[in-house]
């Protein structure tokens, strides 16, 4: 029962790398993830204009851009909610991947990187 809920949360972040255009290698113990600059966008994005963003203040889990790639915002927590279409609920921080296999939204979960194996938390 354990291997099958590990196989499920591999498949979601599996998933969600697709789904989201995310590209990712391994830099030490650090995952690193950069998304593809012509990813599709919402219409509701229009033109980025930046001084129009509001500047994340403190975010212990990183710094990444909003849904539209356009505002910088503070990445998610252990157990915060994230993903959804175009990652509207936002995306996880470093060492976390956004678990959505119960439904939108999902949640931040832990990656034991010694394993390479998903811990939900």
């Amino acid at each position: 029962m354990e291997q099958l809920n590990v196989l499920r949360n591999v498949l979601a972040f599996v998933e969600h790398v697709l789904r989201n255009n995310v590209l990712m290698g391994w830099n030490g113990n650090t995952v690193c993830a950069a998304r593809n600059a012509s990813r599709k966008k919402t219409a509701e994005c229009g033109l980025c204009n930046t001084s129009e963003c509001l500047s994340p203040q403190s975010c212990p889990n990183g710094v990444g851009k909003d849904q539209c790639g356009c505002c910088n915002i503070c990445l998610k927590d252990l157990r915060e909610s994230c993903g959804g279409p175009n990652d509207e609920h936002g995306s996880c921080g470093q060492g976390l991947y956004c678990d959505e296999s119960n439904g939108a939204p999902g949640t931040c979960q832990a990656w034991f990187l010694e394993t390479d194996t998903p811990h939900v938390g």
